[in-house]
């Protein structure tokens, strides 16, 4: 087969399109980009792209590249995955692994190839998980006091919570202290002294909420804070019988 486009007949000077249906058929690049089609060739038949390097070589040469080096490499990344350019036997590709690594990058990740396989890569952002939530309204009453009378009774009303909880059973983790006897009495017992600390955690937390919802707090300073009555005469006479 002479080197001349079947369609258009002029001599082809680079890459020749080989028709696999049609016996002694070939296109020029422009031919077959326009899809060409004439007797019974038609342009969705299959077909081979043919290198004039030498005769029956078939080549596609990208900035000195052959199909053949580039198929070596994506056949040798897909067996051993990205990166390993060193196993690649020197007698398949002779190239050095710096070579081979810019050129799948170029082509394969960052060229039109990957841009449509792997898509936009985005730098990973923090995600702001901030929970916002409102203040619990049990404790709203109590912005009237002052840094310095939290800090006297030593209550936390960001946290809602005491510093110091001794008032409010702060021994109750006491019961689950790691002892020999937890495995000497078995499952029921420890059951037991879960069960005791779930009931104790039960009345902390409620006698937290007796001093939330009763306002103790604001009526601890209010009563220290006030100013005393002086007793009346028959206040007096009262008490002095009682007391």
């Amino acid at each position: 087969m002479d080197n001349t486009c079947t369609y258009c007949q002029d001599v082809i000077d680079s890459l020749t399109v080989v028709c696999l249906e049609c016996s002694y058929f070939q296109l020029c690049l422009a031919c077959y980009s326009h899809g060409a089609e004439i007797g019974d060739h038609k342009n969705n038949h299959g077909y081979k792209l043919k290198g004039q390097k030498s005769p029956g070589q078939y080549l596609v040469t990208i900035d000195g590249w052959t199909g053949d080096e580039l198929m070596h490499i994506l056949d040798f990344a897909e067996q051993y995955s990205f990166g390993c350019w060193d196993e690649l036997p020197k007698n398949i590709i002779n190239r050095t692994q710096s070579e081979i690594k810019l050129q799948f990058a170029k082509y394969f990740l960052d060229g039109t190839i990957g841009r449509l396989t792997w898509g936009t890569i985005k730098k990973p952002q923090l995600e702001d998980r901030t929970v916002h939530f409102k203040l619990n309204e049990s404790i709203t009453h109590l912005s009237g006091l002052s840094k310095a009378q939290y800090a006297e009774i030593g209550y936390n009303p960001i946290r809602d919570e005491f510093e110091l909880e001794n008032d409010f059973d702060n021994n109750a983790e006491a019961v689950l202290s790691i002892t020999s006897e937890w495995n000497d009495f078995g499952d029921d017992y420890n059951l037991a002294c879960i069960d005791m600390y779930c009931g104790r955690l039960h009345e902390r937390e409620y006698a937290k909420e007796v001093v939330h919802d009763y306002q103790l707090m604001d009526k601890y300073f209010f009563s220290k804070d006030k100013p005393k009555r002086r007793l009346t005469p028959e206040e007096r006479t009262i008490r002095t019988i009682l007391f």
